[in-house]
């Protein structure tokens, strides 16, 4: 970016509070939740967030929808940020909850990071200081989902400590076929 001759760059204040997007009571950013429809927009059935106030029920837009869904439907949907810090909903459910281990498919990769194919809605984000080594598009990564400073959901790839924890001894005879899995490269 060109800055004009004379331009002052805006101080940021490592120190200042993120600003949080405000999320109703019980909801967490990446949940799946059963929920109902109580009234229809253009966009799509707004789901009940059980507040009592309108203003805080939840979007399920038409393109995030399965199936059609109507006024009186209970569907089980998958919460997240949309673009404006909004929280919404999608029928298209994750494979992996915050705190699982899992494979994704590396999706794209931008000056920010990389994007991971969960099966929710959108890709997640992953910051290249989450990243190991340089993962190629469309290759099949192993990831664990977390919420990062702002709320929205995230995928590491750091997930060698899991993956030994849930690891069991193998009780293996020379010979016999066995099943691996691998996570990352490295000596044998």
């Amino acid at each position: 970016m060109i800055k004009p001759k004379g331009s002052i760059s805006p101080k940021v204040d490592k120190n200042e509070p993120i600003n949080i997007p405000e999320i109703p009571a019980g909801f967490e950013v990446g949940e799946v939740r059963t929920l109902k429809a109580v009234r229809d927009s253009d966009m799509g059935v707004f789901l009940d967030a059980g507040t009592g106030n309108t203003s805080e029920d939840i979007l399920l837009h038409k393109q995030q929808q399965i199936t059609s869904v109507q006024v009186g439907d209970t569907v089980a949907v998958y919460l997240y940020l949309d673009p404006k810090k909004r929280l919404a909903a999608s029928m298209r459910l994750p494979r992996l909850k915050v705190g699982e281990v899992g494979p994704g498919k590396l999706m794209g990769v931008t000056k920010a990071g990389g994007f991971v194919d969960i099966g929710a809605e959108r890709g997640i984000f992953l910051p290249y200081r989450e990243m190991r080594g340089k993962p190629k598009i469309g290759s099949t990564i192993w990831i664990k989902p977390y919420k990062d400073k702002s709320g929205r959901l995230a995928v590491t790839m750091n997930v060698d400590e899991d993956m030994v924890k849930n690891s069991l001894p193998a009780e293996v005879q020379p010979g016999q076929e066995v099943t691996v899995l691998i996570w990352r490269d490295g000596d044998l």
